[in-house]
């Protein structure tokens, strides 16, 4: 009954997005005024039953994603309007974009997630804690959260001074070109909270911030060397201290974890000036065919380091109870590197990608240092003995910081295969990412515990990822079959196959599997949340 709720309530918000009109929309005589728009209805249904410690429990065939989005954007070429401007003066404009989504699973899913409650399990510090005083109402939780996100998602203007070009305001800034996996493109956090890699567009979890971006076109070239650029961007934190969200526990798209008595902590981003995002790189053109970049920023790493910490100590009765709980700390993070972009002639005709970065003292997970395992009787200790002395009652694991070097190479072909497409050619692309961590050491791990050995699993000092993208055109360009997967020696393999369907010129249909298969690792991690899904978009 829950899951035809679900289905029924997407179905109405895909009628009504058919029904709608569908046209560019210019708001003056010089189409200088642009009003552009889209909107979308997409559900997800799970193809298999969820196992091990994945929460919460959901049956074949339920409705995981029932996601409604509407974007209107205005966007305004000024130069028309100042014509009595100085010559050196131009690219004047602006554009508003208004994001809403509302995630209706939390309303009208299946009961595991529009009424979902959990009873964490006693602490073995404060045994006689009533069942009531554990429960937690996740779905009240969680639709608060997730349920209905409006925001102004850009909003910036933009002009240009002789070479210097300067735009101010809550924009999108990507410095990679990687597909499915970021590596160098690390400015912007991600959204965690919806969707799986390889299934959502990377372009729809990005979150804009608030900067100043400033491009400057510098006058030094040779034969060899062209189109130097220098490029910068600065985010006060002060304005914006958006991390990159982790799912919450109960969200389909959640990382497996088992039930605790362990409150959550999440420790932001700070607000000083030091706590800023900035950075720069510099772009040019080699023997008039490779484009080049390096490049240095300060960011917030997408990933929080995980530790244990008591948050304070009660006396309940003349004993102390100490209270812990896991903070997901966000930090910043220095990352140095560069890209390189080539299109290699016929008869090879391929375009070759690749980027490389240093991140500098990125944390990794050691459990002992986090304060779990041998060392959380340890950090209780400490805690209880400052509040014994007077003090609050708290301590808190450490970090374990590690240099992380990470590159991609990537090719890019297109090419005929008449025997199965005659009229339109195929698109493949082909990535190796690698990650190295160094000094590595047998404790390191990563920060999910395997349903099997009830341990952290063990991250190994070179981890690889390949993956496959293959698509092309058919009926006329209005059919695009295609398939994106990625393999990892780790032993796990995922691929989406889709099917994009275009009505007219402005509504898409498009349909996707997504599976994973293989061992507890990397994307194994969501072997059990195979899903299909089916989405209907009107753009303007």
């Amino acid at each position: 009954m829950q899951v035809g709720r679900g289905v029924w309530g997407g179905g109405v918000v895909l009628l009504a997005l058919l029904a709608a009109p569908a046209s560019a929309v210019y708001l003056d005589g010089e189409d200088s005024v642009q009003l552009l728009g889209r909107m979308y209805s997409q559900a997800a249904l799970r193809t298999e039953e969820s196992s091990g410690l994945t929460f919460p429990h959901t049956p074949r065939g339920h409705v995981v994603q029932s996601r409604n989005l509407v974007e209107i954007e205005l966007a305004q070429a000024l130069d028309r309007r100042f014509t009595e401007r100085p010559a050196w003066l131009g690219d004047l404009g602006y554009r508003l974009r208004f994001k809403g989504v509302y995630e209706g699973v939390w309303d009208y899913g299946p009961e595991e997630y529009s009424e979902q409650v959990e009873v964490s399990p006693p602490s073995p510090f404060d045994p006689q804690a009533s069942a009531q005083s554990r429960t937690v109402h996740r779905a009240r939780i969680n639709r608060r959260i997730l349920g209905r996100q409006y925001e102004l998602w850009n909003a910036y203007v933009q002009g240009s001074a002789g070479p210097l070009f300067l735009r101010v305001g809550r924009q999108d800034l990507s410095w990679g070109e990687t597909d499915g996996f970021r590596l160098l493109d690390m400015i912007e956090p991600l959204d965690n909270r919806f969707g799986f890699p390889l299934v959502e567009d990377l372009d729809d979890r990005r979150m804009p911030l608030w900067m100043v971006r400033a491009t400057l076109a510098l006058p030094w070239q040779s034969e060899d060397v062209t189109n130097l650029t220098l490029d910068s961007f600065f985010v006060p934190a002060q304005l914006d201290d958006q991390e990159a969200p982790i799912a919450p526990r109960g969200s389909p798209f959640a990382a497996p974890a088992p039930p605790s008595f362990f409150d959550r902590r999440v420790t932001r981003p700070g607000r000083t000036p030091g706590d800023s995002r900035g950075g720069g790189r510099l772009i040019g053109t080699l023997f008039a065919d490779a484009t080049v970049s390096v490049a240095h920023y300060v960011t917030w790493n997408d990933s929080s380091a995980a530790r244990v910490r008591i948050t304070r100590v009660d006396l309940v009765d003349g004993k102390p109870v100490a209270r812990p709980a896991l903070d997901f700390v966000f930090y910043q993070q220095q990352v140095t590197g560069g890209t390189f972009t080539m299109h290699v002639k016929p008869p090879i005709d391929t375009v070759v990608r690749a980027e490389a970065a240093m991140f500098w003292d990125e944390r990794v997970f050691d459990p002992v240092r986090a304060g779990s395992g041998a060392s959380f009787p340890l950090l209780v200790g400490e805690a209880i003995a400052d509040r014994l002395s007077g003090g609050p009652g708290r301590a808190a694991g450490g970090f374990t910081p590690r240099d992380v070097f990470r590159w991609v190479i990537g090719f890019d072909k297109v090419f005929w295969l008449r025997a199965l497409n005659p009229t339109n050619t195929f698109s493949f692309s082909t990535q190796l990412f690698h990650t190295h961590v160094l000094d590595h050491d047998d404790g390191i791990r990563n920060g999910i515990t395997n349903p099997d050995t009830r341990d952290f699993v063990p991250r190994k000092q070179d981890e690889f990822t390949n993956t496959f993208l293959l698509s092309t055109l058919l009926w006329r360009g209005r059919l695009q079959p295609s398939v994106f997967a990625s393999y990892d020696p780790r032993g796990v393999l995922a691929a989406v196959p889709g099917l994009t369907w275009l009505i007219g010129t402005h509504v898409r249909l498009t349909a996707k599997y997504a599976l994973v298969r293989g061992n507890f690792a990397n994307l194994g991690f969501f072997r059990d949340r195979d899903e299909v899904l089916l989405r209907a978009e009107v753009s303007l």
